[in-house]
C-alpha cells in the first residue's frame, strides 16, 4: 500500500511538472500569472 501511495505522489508531481513545461512551451504568456497559486 505504501508503494502505491509513493508511486501516486511521484506520478502526480511529475505530471504537474510536465504539464508546466508543456504550457510554457505552447503559450509563454502564461508566465504573467505564475504566482497565482497552483
Amino acid at each position: 500500500l505504501l508503494g502505491i501511495v509513493i508511486f501516486s505522489a511521484i506520478f502526480v508531481y511529475v505530471g504537474n511538472l510536465i504539464a508546466d513545461i508543456i504550457y510554457n512551451f505552447v503559450d509563454p504568456r502564461i508566465k504573467e500569472g505564475e504566482e497565482d497559486g497552483q
